[in-house]
């Protein structure tokens, strides 16, 4: 009966070698991808906000025409 630990010893040694990192290319590209993906994150964060901004001062905007037009009216 052959021991399965020499055999895994054996294989492990003839086995090559794996780099570190298969491509510094690609690794380096999606770093580039993921701040890129948090900066879009980070725009639309904002958009939303300011979207938001805006609907609220349309909303007092509106209200205080309504209060010139009164104060208007009642002249």
């Amino acid at each position: 009966m052959r021991n399965p630990i020499k055999i895994y010893d054996r294989i492990k040694r003839e086995a090559p070698k794996v780099p570190p990192y298969t491509c510094p290319i690609i690794d380096e590209g999606q770093a580039q991808l993921e701040e890129l993906r948090q900066l879009n994150e980070a725009l639309r964060d904002s958009a939303i906000y300011w979207k938001e901004a805006a609907q609220d001062l349309s909303v007092e905007l509106g209200a205080a025409y309504r209060i010139i037009d009164d104060l208007e009216s009642d002249e």
